[in-house]
């Protein structure tokens, strides 16, 4: 059984929440390799599937507060977000 994995991006800035836990973030996560080698190597990492893998933004509101802290919230529940479709 996999991992639920959430891509929760923000103007700039982008988070990766495995099972409602921050896990990675930073400037665009791919640090300098191809975004589909990093990613392929999170899910192994983290064990869960690039296809299941969801994606969102943060609200206008949260994303003030990431601007000012420099940091997501440790847990995706204190996190204003909105899931792409």
């Amino acid at each position: 059984m996999s991992n639920e994995a959430i891509l929760v991006k923000s103007d700039d800035w982008e988070g990766l929440f495995i099972n409602g836990k921050l896990v990675e973030e930073g400037h665009t996560l791919n640090e300098g390799t191809s975004r589909i080698k990093y990613f392929s190597s999170l899910a192994k990492k983290y064990n869960f599937s690039l296809e299941d893998m969801k994606e969102a933004w943060v609200t206008e509101g949260y994303e003030e507060w990431l601007y000012d802290s420099g940091s997501f919230h440790e847990n995706l529940s204190d996190i204003n977000y909105e899931l792409d479709e």
